[in-house]
């Protein structure tokens, strides 16, 4: 840094942290509307008057509710990989988003998140409380007590006079490996301080990522290449879509196979020959696979393969597992067992052992190629005997939607009983089309917020979300809209709409199979009745809504709503399902 460079003049506190932002790097402060936030805006409309100004602040993103802000926080920076800064209003905003912090947290997202409080109450300084209702908003032990389980860091900001620094540090700890939300609560008294004059551009410094020792790295490479059959199994690895074709590349030169549990990102061409699929924890898919003389499971970035943790692992079989964080020190129980357990980011292992290992010499007693053609026809079978079932067949659903949204779509899942069809049936070679179970890692009701996220990261391409209805009535349905309409964020929104909460109801019937529920057909916590007109609801924003409930009607209807968000408008289409749990087609 130039030393002209190293300093800026600045009106207020407010304007430094801002400005610090973006020397960071940071491209949006997300924010839900709270009354602590006005020198925020206050320099944020500065900075937008100025014609002057080479963008020194953030973009500013009004979200209209701490969940939508959050969320698309987590959108913007799946898409990008890069964190993001999100305002919350004092201890009544960051409750309001606490689910949402949670799942930033066990899906390792960065996010530098801020918050507030009134430190004065008599002899008022400048920007203090503006009136008793704050005095119930001062927790005892200070507001991080609130989110320090599920944030990597918390820290309040005690004074201006090294706020640079700790902002930094911020910066530096949510960044680094593994990567996560951190708060910082700064009282309004010290936002609003006009007397600070200058901001000291400090620069982060994130540590470099983990990787293992040689030892470690030459023992991973001999169980790599004395393996007979190995089986990778992954569930995060493609965060980093740049990552995938180094992957690819190992799959190829060990000519081992590809399987997705608990698919969370795209991890791996889905039409490359090595690939088998992608199943949820409960699936009998991987099961079958493991059946095939496996004698070596890699598993990369999927810190829950299987379940139960023991009950459900390979018995016959070595185990290695690589995670930047391989205890899982965020979990409660984590009790995998582990041959070989690796700490490393894949993204920096992968290539290296693509680079090292050898090809393999040896003919596998599986003819994995056959096996993912298989795989693919058992899918396509499955959706073609839906085709013309009512209500409306879920694999068909998919299979329509595979064949009708862009290629380079933003496809966010927020499906639960339907994600193992969503994952195998809208296919794709774009590494990062398909976000399932990244964004609702820690509970439902995020997905229109990560959507949207996405979206405003890549305006050119279409945003996508495929939600349950019981999802939906989780999402801040209003804010979302409303943020989308503002903003010029059109997305569209498809409703896999079985007019239940199947998930509970399929757990009730496992626990009571013969119970009075299931005698009288009656499931008090599970049906969404009367079921509402989704299609309907979003007028009010100007956008384009649509039932189906015919299945040839279902392209046509994506159709329009593709039409309208082209044009600019909000779309959502609500198919009317069969209801069930449906069953994977698994390997025979």
């Amino acid at each position: 840094m130039d030393a002209d460079d190293s300093s800026a003049p600045v009106e207020g506190a407010a304007e430094a942290y801002l400005r610090l932002f973006d020397r960071f790097g940071v491209d949006v402060f997300f924010n839900s509307p709270g009354s602590d936030d006005a020198p925020y805006w206050e320099f944020l409309t500065k900075h937008s008057a100025d014609d002057d100004t080479d963008a020194p602040v953030p973009a500013y993103v009004n979200c209209r509710h701490e969940s939508v802000a959050v969320n698309m926080a987590r959108g913007y920076t799946m898409v990008t990989g890069r964190a993001q800064v999100v305002k919350l209003h004092i201890n009544t905003g960051t409750l309001h988003a606490a689910m949402d912090l949670h799942a930033s947290y066990h899906s390792g997202t960065p996010m530098i998140v801020l918050s507030s409080y009134a430190a004065t109450h008599e002899n008022e300084q400048f920007g203090g409380s503006p009136g008793p209702h704050y005095l119930r908003s001062q927790e005892p032990g200070g507001h991080e007590n609130n989110v320090k389980r599920y944030t990597k860091w918390v820290c309040p900001l005690d004074t201006n006079d090294n706020a640079e620094q700790l902002l930094s540090r911020a910066y530096n700890v949510a960044s680094a490996s593994p990567q996560g939300p951190v708060f910082v609560n700064i009282s309004r008294e010290l936002a609003h301080d006009r007397s600070k004059e200058t901001v000291e551009f400090v620069e982060p410094t994130v540590p470099s990522p983990p990787f293992p020792d040689p030892e470690t790295f030459e023992a991973l490479v001999d169980r790599l290449e004395g393996a007979t059959n190995p089986l990778l199994l992954t569930g995060s690895y493609g965060t980093d879509p740049d990552a995938v074709p180094d992957l690819v590349r190992l799959a190829e030169t060990l000519e081992m196979p590809i399987y997705e549990t608990e698919k969370r990102v795209n991890n791996f061409p889905m039409d490359h020959p090595l690939y088998l699929g992608a199943g949820l924890l409960q699936s009998d898919t991987l099961e079958a696979y493991l059946a095939k003389d496996v004698d070596l499971v890699f598993v990369l970035d999927s810190p829950f393969p299987w379940y139960p943790p023991r009950g459900g692992a390979p018995t016959d079989a070595e185990i290695v597992m690589v995670d930047e964080d391989p205890l899982q020190e965020r979990s409660h129980y984590w009790n995998y067992p582990a041959d070989l357990l690796v700490e490393a980011d894949s993204a920096a292992l992968v290539p290296a052992l693509a680079d090292r290992v050898s090809p393999t010499s040896v003919d596998r007693p599986v003819d994995w190629r056959d096996e993912h053609e298989k795989w693919r026809r058992r899918w396509d079978r499955a959706a073609e005997d839906g085709r013309d079932e009512q209500p409306i067949d879920p694999f068909w659903l998919c299979r329509v939607l595979d064949e009708t949204l862009p290629d380079d779509a933003l496809i966010h899942d927020e499906t639960v009983v339907h994600t193992s069809i969503v994952a195998n049936l809208v296919r794709t070679t774009a590494p990062d089309r398909i976000g399932t179970l990244q964004a609702n890692r820690g509970g439902l009701g995020v997905g229109l917020g990560v959507a949207l996220g996405a979206k405003l990261a890549r305006p050119e391409r279409t945003g996508v979300l495929l939600v349950g209805d019981g999802a939906f009535n989780y999402n801040a349905v209003a804010a979302a809209f409303g943020t989308a309409q503002e903003h010029d964020l059109p997305i569209l929104v498809v409703v896999f709409n079985n007019e239940s909460y199947e998930s509970m109801r399929t757990s009730h019937r496992l626990n009571y199979p013969d119970g009075w529920a299931e005698d009288a057909d009656t499931y008090v916590g599970a049906s969404i009745e009367p079921t509402p007109e989704y299609a309907d609801i979003v007028s009010s924003w100007g956008g384009y809504g649509e039932k189906v409930a015919d299945p040839d009607e279902i392209g046509p209807a994506l159709e329009r709503g593709l039409d309208a968000v082209s044009t600019g408008r909000i779309a959502v289409v609500d198919v009317v399902l069969e209801d069930g749990f449906p069953s994977d087609p698994t390997p025979e």
